[in-house]
């Protein structure tokens, strides 16, 4: 057996090269390339063989957990255009992004010490929604043919933002409810 180790990594799934991806085909795929790499066909390979299995098998599963990730998914399609969409050294943002992100780590911090379900339910709502709202300006500068790459990698770097957000409400979401059920 031949394995390519350097397709990208829609083209080693056989998906389009866009954001917008079903993850249920995502899913599909990665079981169907894994059956194909699946140690028990490689029984009587040689050791050359069986490494090229490993690498492959590797190189599969550093596709998906890119691929079914909308916010590697979308930094990995901008790497294939050659932008470092999370640059650490550029930090610039738009203004009214930033007082909003100050905004809402308020809100969070007054959430966290009053320990309201109710205003940490709507805190994550918000989030929700501008999550979902940058995979929809994603879906659209980074689809089929990708048209504004600067603006794709504002929408990234705000998704990252929105991202951290969600999974420090999802920590403050349990510590509030395990409070709540003491």
């Amino acid at each position: 057996m031949t394995y390519n180790l350097n397709p990208d990594f829609f083209e080693l799934f056989g998906l389009p090269k866009a954001f917008h991806q079903d993850n249920a085909l995502i899913k599909t795929r990665l079981y169907q390339l894994q059956q194909r790499i699946h140690p028990d066909n490689y029984i009587n390979a040689t050791p050359h063989e069986k490494r090229l299995a490993i690498e492959y098998a590797a190189r599969v599963n550093e596709a998906y957990r890119i691929l079914e990730c909308p916010l590697k998914r979308a930094v990995y399609l901008l790497k294939l255009q050659g932008i470092d969409a999370l640059n650490e050294m550029d930090t610039s943002m738009p203004m009214d992004f930033l007082m909003e992100q100050m905004s809402i780590r308020e809100r969070m911090s007054l959430v966290h010490h009053s320990h309201s379900a109710s205003d940490l339910l709507q805190l994550k709502k918000e989030i929700d929604a501008a999550l979902i709202e940058c995979e929809k300006r994603l879906r659209e500068y980074l689809g089929h043919e990708a048209t504004d790459l600067s603006e794709a990698r504002l929408w990234v770097r705000k998704m990252q933002f929105y991202v951290r957000l969600h999974e420090e409400l999802a920590t403050m979401t349990s510590a509030t409810l395990s409070k709540d059920q003491d």
